[in-house]
């Protein structure tokens, strides 16, 4: 029997030992509350055994990720390295897989967890690009050595998150570790020609000493700016020219011709182009996908964050790629519907868009100022209230 140290002596550690205990003899085990023993095996606090941990292959069973990166940093500070002198329990009898990307890589973590295939093999440890714990945003060498499977969005190497590129990571993992890289569809914009990024201006309104002052407290600062920015993430060049009501705004919305067929088609096929000419660097392809079903499914809430349709549709490519049978059905699961808003009926018309969207929001409405999915009637009022400031009260008069 392998002789190791057992990290943690909670519900993780006690499932751990039910499953392992013929395979492992556990020498000892750590916990925060020692002085006690766990299935007569004596347990002891990290201090009173750091000089002895290096002798021995420490296996650290959590319930949760975060408490796993505390008990991890606590034991790089001992000088520890993770997969040679200490790993996760996941790890037991499969293998690491690296996620690599934005928040589209979340949605592709639960469809992967859920295919019994790949989680009985893989272990999947997910690295967000823009997460504000730099030790959260992408994978060190150590990992990258054990690493068995990468998959990565098409990072470059020059990026706006200041994080190492596909590229870079690829050349630090070893010859057995597959990669597969997906093209990262952010800021693609097929169906939205009236909007562009929030008014810095706007945003500052909202957060400030005379609104919600949390400028010596940066970690509270993030959380609002988040909330902030999701409340009405994009501006419409259409509705802040409109002087009417809100009727008038929704009219406009749903029936005027604000922009020409051929320039709707034209964009949609330049969208379609641009993404093929990253799809040449990848390994799975989405865009003959799309042209296939934008017509009767809705395949982006707004010009930077997919549907679970398409993302779903990139996890059932790479299962093909590894050759893993994929549970069929629907997933339901939390969306990405923050900043979903509504396709003008122009381009409904011109793309012959044949669903509806009678509500947006319909997952993620939590930072709705209403706190419920909105109809587009809401969803107008709330731009207004939130985005124009000064002149919101003649167009709520009108409504």
């Amino acid at each position: 029997m392998e002789e190791i140290v057992l990290y943690g002596a909670g519900l993780a550690g006690e499932k751990f030992y039910c499953l392992y205990r013929k395979r492992f003899e556990i020498k000892y085990v750590l916990d925060r509350n020692s002085n006690r023993c766990f299935h007569g095996i004596c347990v002891y606090s990290l201090k009173e055994k750091e000089a002895d941990l290096k002798n021995h292959l420490i296996i650290v069973a959590t319930e949760t990720t975060d408490v796993y990166f505390e008990i991890a940093k606590q034991l790089e500070n001992l000088g520890l390295i993770e997969f040679e002198n200490y790993i996760p329990g996941g790890v037991i009898n499969r293998k690491l897989a690296i996620l690599y990307g934005n928040c589209h890589m979340i949605k592709l973590e639960n469809y992967l967890l859920n295919q019994p295939e790949f989680s009985r093999i893989y272990y999947i440890r997910r690295y967000y690009v823009a997460d504000l714990d730099e030790n959260k945003r992408f994978p060190k060498e150590n990992e990258l050595r054990f690493c068995k499977l990468l998959i990565s969005q098409d990072i470059q190497k020059n990026n706006s998150f200041f994080v190492p590129g596909v590229e870079e990571l690829e050349k630090k993992i070893l010859s057995h570790c597959k990669c597969i890289r997906i093209p990262n569809l952010y800021g693609f914009n097929f169906l939205f020609p009236q909007i562009k990024e929030f008014d810095k201006a706007v945003f500052n309104y909202h957060i400030n000493k005379n609104a919600i002052d949390i400028n010596n407290n940066p970690l509270r600062r993030s959380q609002v700016e988040s909330a902030v920015c999701w409340v009405m993430r994009w501006e419409d060049e259409n509705i802040n020219k409109n002087c009417g009501g809100i009727n008038d705004i929704q009219n406009m919305i749903e029936n005027a011709e604000i922009y020409c067929k051929e320039e709707i088609i034209r964009n949609f096929q330049k969208q379609i182009e641009k993404l093929r000419k990253r799809e040449n660097v990848c390994d799975i392809k989405i865009s003959d996908y799309i042209e296939k079903n934008y017509k009767t499914k809705l395949l982006f809430y707004d010009p930077n964050h997919p549907s679970n349709e398409v993302i779903y549709e990139k996890g059932r490519q790479i299962m093909e790629i590894l050759e893993l049978n994929r549970k069929k059905g629907k997933m339901y699961d939390d969306e990405m519907d923050q900043g979903e808003i509504f396709i003008y009926g122009c381009v409904r018309k011109a793309l012959k868009l044949e669903y509806k969207q009678e509500y947006i929001k319909c997952c993620q409405y939590e930072f709705t100022l209403h706190k419920h999915p909105l109809n587009l009637c809401e969803y107008i009022e709330e731009y207004v209230l939130w985005n124009m400031i000064g002149k919101e009260t003649k167009l709520l008069d009108t409504k």
